[in-house]
């Protein structure tokens, strides 16, 4: 009988997270977006990992994001930007996404039609990411306000926290990927699988090119 494959994963000491001195073992090989991801969440909350956080991790991988019925909006001033986070939305499977420039921009679209997530870049002009959030936050209207994901350069903890302050629900840094952008959905459906099933996934995939 063959043995099955082990990885060991150690994290070592660094600059700024000193504290961090642990190994584990696990019996299957993750995908390296799933071990940054992971990586990335101990980093900021600076704890030991315990078997919670693994079943936790390991439930998120049998999640299917459905991207085609998704109404994606995103918000971003620079042109070469926004067609690389398209191209790579429309590549996991996305085919509703629309692209403004500015928050103004954002606030305005999405107060006219509902949007299920806004990829939201921090600093553009005219009115930034962290005003049209909250503008759409305590925006009044028929439909249901859209989920903000911030898309920003800034990976400095501090603007995190202000982009889950102004009502961002997750965090994607640039440059993004593929990956990342998953990882970022994945990790919105599994604190949330109603989300799976909603009405407004539903009437999406009716309206979705059939």
């Amino acid at each position: 009988k063959a043995c099955p494959k082990r990885v060991v994963l150690t994290f070592g000491p660094d600059k700024e997270h000193s504290d961090i001195h642990w190994q584990i073992s696990i019996l299957r090989k993750l995908p390296t977006t799933l071990i940054k991801s992971f990586c990335s969440h101990l980093e900021r909350s600076q704890s030991k990992p315990t078997k919670k956080d693994w079943k936790k991790l390991i439930s998120g991988l049998d999640i299917e994001v459905p991207y085609p019925s998704l109404r994606l909006l995103i918000a971003e001033d620079n042109v070469v930007n926004q067609k690389v986070l398209a191209r790579l939305l429309k590549r996991l499977g996305a085919v509703h996404v629309s692209i403004v420039s500015n928050g103004q921009q954002a606030v305005d679209l999405e107060a006219k039609q509902p949007f299920d997530f806004i990829f939201m870049d921090m600093q553009m002009p005219v009115m930034d990411g962290l005003e049209a959030t909250r503008c759409i936050q305590h925006r009044e209207g028929d439909h249901e306000c859209a989920k903000i994901i911030f898309i920003t350069a800034h990976a400095l903890l501090d603007f995190q926290d202000q982009c889950f302050e102004a009502g961002g629900i997750e965090f994607v840094a640039k440059p993004c990927s593929i990956g990342s952008i998953d990882q970022c959905l994945k990790r919105i459906y599994q604190k949330d699988r109603s989300l799976l099933c909603s009405d407004n996934s539903s009437r999406s995939i009716l309206d979705a090119d059939l």
